[in-house]
């Protein structure tokens, strides 16, 4: 039998609440509930009454379009410098 430990949860893919939600990824609840109307990406949610739900999986997914990657910051400012017609002096 494989080590429980390694397994995941029963629920690790159930539906939060925005208070859950907010605790997990340490943002605030009103920052969660503004990206609920947020017309270029909306937090996928459910509404049960007045409720709100997020799916664990979808609000991961959902994070996902928010990760920054690290960034040659000297390419870009060569980009930018070349675009203003400037060269960089060595």
């Amino acid at each position: 039998m494989s080590d429980p430990k390694l397994r995941p949860a029963v629920d690790d893919d159930g539906y939060r609440t925005l208070t859950e939600l907010a605790e997990r990824a340490r943002l605030p609840v009103r920052t969660l509930r503004r990206y609920l109307r947020d017309a270029d990406h909306p937090l996928p949610h459910y509404r049960v009454g007045a409720r709100v739900l997020v799916k664990v999986s979808e609000f991961d997914l959902w994070m996902r379009h928010y990760q920054q990657r690290g960034s040659d910051y000297e390419a870009r400012a060569e980009q930018i410098l070349a675009a203003m017609g400037a060269r960089r002096v060595s």
